[in-house]
Formats: C-alpha cells, sequence, structure tokens
C-alpha cells in the first residue's frame, strides 16, 4: 500500500506543478517563481488560486460520493445523482437574481436550497416510496432536472452579464473570479472530516447490512444527518466556486476501492481525497490545454469522463463496486 500511496503522490505533485504551469498566458511556471514583478505575481496568485480551488473541491465531492455510496449502498449515488448540485445552482441563481454580492451570501444560498432539497428528498422517500438507496437516486435525478430546468428559465430574465455569470455555474467553468475565494472550502472539509472521525467505524459496520448495523449500535439516523448535511455544505460551496461538477463524486470513490482493494474508510478518507483532486486537477488541465482561445468548461470534461465509467457500472460490470 505504500507504494500505491507512492505512486498517488507523485502523480498528485505532477499534476499540481502541470498545472501550475499552464493558463492563457504563454508563462512558464520557472518564470513565474523567478521573476519577481507585479505582473507575474498577479498571474501565479490566480493560478494558485485556480489550483486550490480544484483540489479542494475535487477532494470534498470525491469524499461526499463517498459517503453517499457507503451509506445507502448504491454506486450510482453521488451529490450530482442525488440532486444536491442542481438545487445549490437554482440557490445561486436566485441570489445572482436578487443581486447579492457576497460571495458568502451566495454560497450560503446554495447551501439552504440543498438543505431543502434533502429536506424534500427524505420526506418523499418517506411517505411514498420504500427502497430506500434505489428510489432516493432517482428522486435525486429527477429533483436535479428539474432546478436545472428553473434555473434555464430564470435565465431568461436575467440581464445580459448575469446571464454571462450564470452559465458559468451550470457549465462547471473556473474562468471566474470565484477561484479567490478557495477558502471557502473550509467548512464543507471540516465538516466531512468530523463526520470521518465521528462515524468511521460505524460506516464499516453498513457493509453488513443496515439491520446488522443497526443490531451493533450504529446510530444510522446520526450517520445520515451527518452526511447529507456534510453533502449539502460541500455542494453549495463547490457550485459556487467551480459551477456543477457531475459525476466527480461518482467516479473517485469506484476508482480508489478499486486500486487499494479496501473498503474500510479510516484508509479510504485522504486517499480519495487525493484522487479526487487529481481528477479534477485532471480535467481542468484538458479544458486548458484542448482549446487555444478559452478554457473548455472543466465540469464538461469531468463529464465526458466520467459518462462511460457511469454506463459501466449501470449495465452490470459491479467490479469497481466489490468492496
Amino acid at each position: 500500500m505504500l507504494k500505491k500511496d507512492g505512486l498517488l503522490f507523485f502523480l498528485f505533485l505532477s499534476l499540481v506543478l502541470l498545472h501550475l504551469g499552464q493558463g492563457s498566458s504563454e508563462i512558464s511556471i520557472w518564470d513565474l517563481f523567478l521573476k519577481d514583478s507585479a505582473v507575474y505575481q498577479q498571474i501565479l496568485s490566480f493560478r494558485i488560486h485556480r489550483i486550490m480551488s480544484c483540489l479542494l473541491v475535487g477532494g470534498s465531492l470525491a469524499v461526499s460520493g463517498l459517503y453517499f455510496q457507503s451509506f445507502l449502498k448504491n454506486p450510482l449515488a453521488e451529490p450530482f445523482t442525488m440532486g444536491f448540485s442542481g438545487a445549490s445552482a437554482l440557490g445561486i441563481a436566485l441570489g445572482i437574481y436578487m443581486g447579492v454580492q457576497s460571495p458568502f451570501l451566495i454560497a450560503g444560498l446554495g447551501f439552504v436550497f440543498c438543505l431543502l432539497a434533502v429536506g424534500f428528498i427524505l420526506n418523499l422517500q418517506k411517505r411514498v416510496f420504500h427502497n430506500f438507496s434505489a428510489d432516493l437516486i432517482l428522486i435525486g435525478i429527477c429533483l436535479g432536472f428539474f432546478c436545472n430546468a428553473l434555473v434555464i428559465v430564470l435565465q431568461s430574465v436575467f440581464r445580459p452579464e448575469e446571464l454571462q455569470v450564470s452559465y458559468q455555474w451550470l457549465i462547471g467553468s473556473l474562468e471566474h473570479f470565484r477561484t479567490s475565494y478557495w477558502f471557502l472550502c473550509v467548512l464543507p472539509i471540516f465538516s466531512l472530516l468530523y463526520t470521518q472521525l465521528r462515524f468511521g467505524k460505524q460506516l464499516d459496520k453498513l457493509h453488513l447490512g443496515k439491520s446488522m448495523a443497526s443490531a451493533m449500535g450504529t446510530p444510522l439516523a446520526k450517520i445520515q444527518n451527518a452526511i447529507l448535511i456534510s453533502g449539502a455544505l460541500v455542494c453549495g460551496v463547490s457550485v459556487y466556486l467551480c459551477g456543477i461538477i457531475a459525476f466527480l463524486g461518482f467516479i473517485a470513490p469506484h476508482l480508489t476501492k478499486s486500486f487499494y482493494q479496501t473498503s474500510l474508510h479510516s484508509k479510504l478518507f485522504i486517499r480519495c481525497f487525493l484522487i479526487g483532486a487529481c481528477l479534477l486537477v485532471f480535467s481542468d488541465l484538458l479544458a486548458m490545454r484542448l482549446s487555444f482561445e478559452t478554457s473548455l468548461p472543466t465540469g464538461g470534461i469531468i463529464s465526458l469522463l466520467g459518462v462511460p465509467f457511469f454506463f459501466k457500472i449501470l449495465i452490470g460490470d459491479r467490479s469497481y463496486a466489490k468492496n
């Protein structure tokens, strides 16, 4: 496992250095660190902000997806398929329409709408449906499409500058000043870390089944609340910083389990975080390299990578989800 950790850290460091050397201006990473001028320092600052957004958002979405899949016992679960990303985008779009300027308030609106989505899904599942994990995914996908449709309708009354900003959120782009607020990810990461430290061992027991885990004293209600609230925090902040990033929270946990051949959350947490960070950095790197004039949407790149993987699991090849 130490060799695999070394390989993962080498990949992580290589992607970070490659990303720092990329941008709209033809300036290498060596020039940024060796040349002392205001212009070079400004470019370096922007690139560091952008890569910090990639690292923290990618890692947070990955761990959140890991928790969803473990608790719901569904390999397709992640923040996007649960409808949280769409709900967060709707809250942020409403914030733009109302003229909210504070990044904290806009991110807060995304979080609040995620919580509303959580309440709606759980209430509908409790009153109407019976199969907890399968039906939650279906409800979440429908809710996500509904929220995205509302955002599109809302865009029809936006002013041109508001339309451009909201468009960046929908397509999942890092070409915006929001990357300067990467430190907003601290709260979601702390919530994920708290969930891991408080319920990590109980999450491992869920592999025996919820009935068996409950008989062993596992607090299922507390775990569910911790996972859903931390997932709402992750979506509220990540959608504000980077827009809708679909399928990353789905891919990273499967890759981590397959690579390390373990299902223990104590061993998966940091490693899943790093793999999620690497995926988003790699996707953003591709987005910059595949276009000469302007960056392609990072969310679109990660979706192109994720959809074939999603179909692989959906159609029936469960080799990645055996653990």
